[in-house]
C-alpha cells in the first residue's frame, strides 16, 4: 500500500512536470529552439533573453549586426544595410548594455561566418572604466540561452513564467502586453514614440535640463580656468575594457569590416560632467589610438557639431538623442564624414572642449535634425507650437 503511495505522488509531480516542459518546448515563445509556430512575428522587448533566439533562427540570412545600448535601439537596421551596401542587418542592442554585455553578443554573432560588418554605437561612460568587465547591476543575461545544448535550459522550460507566455502566444498571438511585441526584427526594440517626439519638445524646460544647468553652473568655475592641451599632449587613459573587449575582438577577426561611432551628448550634459569632462574626451583619444594599427575598424565622432549638440530638441532626455539623429549620423558615415583618426583626433576634442566651454542652453525648431518617423516629426512640432502659443509676450 505504501509503494502505491509513494508511485502515485511521483507520478503526479513528474507527469505534470514533463507535461510543462513539453507544452514550453513545442510552443517555446522565445524562439529559442524554432521559429514560432503560433504567431509569426512575436517578440519580447527584453533583448537579453530575445537575442539568443535572434542569434539561432534570425542571423543566418544576415551578413551585419548593430550592436549597442538604448542609444542604439533607434535605428532602423534596413535603412544601416541600405546606407551601407549591406545585405541585411540584424540588431542585438541590449538595453543599459555594459561593454561587457555589448562584446559577448558581438563575440556570439562573429561564431557565424556569414557576419561580415559591424556596426557599433558606443557611449564613451561604458568604456571609460578602471575595471574591464562591468555588467548590469540588476539585469542578467541568461547564459544558458546562449549555447548549443538544452541540457541546462531547465530555468526556461519548467518556468510557469514561460509557460504563461506558451498560453498568450496560443490564444492572443497578436496582443502586445508585458513588454510582447507583434513587429517585424527592424522595428523590435525602437522606443521612439510620438510622445516621446512630444518629450524632446518639452526636454529644454524640463527637470531633466533644469537638473544639468545645476550641475553645470557648480561645474563652471573648473571648466573656465581650464585649459585642453594643445598638439598631440592630450594624455591617453590607460582603459583595460577597450583593450579586452573591443581591441582583442577586432584582431580576432581581421575579416570583419567595424564601424564604430561614438554616441554624442549634448553640450549641456559635457558641461555637467565638471571634473570628468576631461576624462570624457582623453577616453575617446584611448579608443581611436588602441585601434589605429587594424586596417578593418573605422571610427566616427560628431560631438564637434553644434547643430547636433548645442540644440536642445534633438535630445528626449539626459541620456538619449532621437531617433532622428542615429540615422543623421549614418548618412555622415556613408558619406565618409566624421572619421576620427590618430591625426584628426586631437583637434577633434579640442573643437568638442572649445564648444562644450562657450555653450549656453540654446534650443531652435528650425534647425532640430529631422526625426525619422513623420509621425514623431508631427507630435513634436506640435507640442512646440502649443508651448510657442502659450508662451508670454514680450
Amino acid at each position: 500500500m505504501f509503494k502505491k503511495h509513494v508511485l502515485f505522488i511521483m507520478a503526479g509531480i513528474i507527469f505534470p512536470f514533463m507535461a510543462l516542459l513539453a507544452v514550453n518546448a513545442t510552443v517555446d515563445p522565445l524562439q529559442i529552439y524554432h521559429p514560432q509556430y503560433f504567431a509569426k512575428e512575436r517578440f519580447w522587448n527584453n533583448q537579453r533573453y530575445q537575442n539568443a533566439a535572434k542569434l539561432k533562427h534570425f542571423i543566418h540570412k544576415a551578413d551585419a549586426v548593430l550592436i549597442g545600448n538604448s542609444i542604439a535601439d533607434c535605428s532602423s537596421p534596413r535603412n544601416i544595410s541600405k546606407q551601407m551596401n549591406w545585405n541585411q542587418t540584424l540588431k542585438l542592442t541590449v538595453d543599459g548594455g555594459q561593454i561587457s554585455e555589448q562584446s559577448f553578443m558581438l563575440t556570439e554573432a562573429l561564431k557565424h561566418p556569414n557576419i561580415k560588418h559591424v556596426f557599433w554605437g558606443l557611449r564613451t561612460q561604458i568604456f571609460n572604466k578602471e575595471r574591464a568587465d562591468v555588467w548590469h547591476r540588476s539585469q542578467v543575461i541568461p547564459f544558458y540561452l546562449y549555447d548549443r545544448s538544452p541540457f541546462n535550459d531547465l530555468p526556461y522550460l519548467a518556468s510557469l513564467t514561460t509557460l504563461k507566455n506558451s498560453w498568450a502566444t496560443i490564444t492572443a498571438p497578436k496582443q502586445e502586453k508585458h513588454g510582447w511585441k507583434t513587429t517585424s526584427l527592424n522595428w523590435l526594440n525602437y522606443w521612439m514614440t510620438p510622445s516621446k517626439g512630444s518629450r524632446c519638445a518639452r526636454f529644454p524646460f524640463d527637470k531633466h535640463s533644469a537638473k544639468l544647468r545645476r550641475l553645470a553652473q557648480k561645474s563652471h568655475t573648473f571648466l573656465s580656468t581650464t585649459t585642453f592641451p594643445k598638439g598631440r599632449k592630450i594624455r591617453l587613459r590607460k582603459l583595460p575594457s577597450i583593450e579586452k573587449h573591443i581591441v582583442h575582438t577586432v584582431e580576432r577577426h581581421p575579416d570583419v569590416d567595424f564601424t564604430i561611432f561614438i554616441a554624442p551628448e549634448s553640450y549641456l550634459r559635457l558641461q555637467s560632467r565638471g571634473h570628468a569632462f576631461p576624462d570624457y574626451l582623453r577616453a575617446q583619444k584611448t579608443l581611436v589610438m588602441a585601434l589605429k594599427d587594424l586596417p578593418n575598424v573605422h571610427i566616427y565622432g560628431f560631438e564637434d557639431n553644434s547643430r547636433l549638440c548645442g540644440n536642445l530638441y534633438n535630445f528626449c532626455d539626459q541620456t538619449h538623442y532621437h531617433s532622428g539623429v542615429n540615422q543623421w549620423m549614418l548618412d555622415k558615415i556613408a558619406q565618409g564624414k566624421g572619421q576620427l583618426t590618430p591625426g584628426n583626433i586631437d583637434r577633434y576634442l579640442q573643437r568638442v572642449f572649445a564648444n562644450t566651454i562657450a555653450y549656453t542652453p540654446h534650443w531652435d525648431a528650425s534647425r532640430v535634425i529631422p526625426m525619422l518617423k513623420k509621425k514623431e516629426r508631427r507630435a513634436f512640432y506640435r507640442e512646440v507650437r502649443k508651448r510657442e502659443a502659450h508662451a508670454p509676450k514680450s
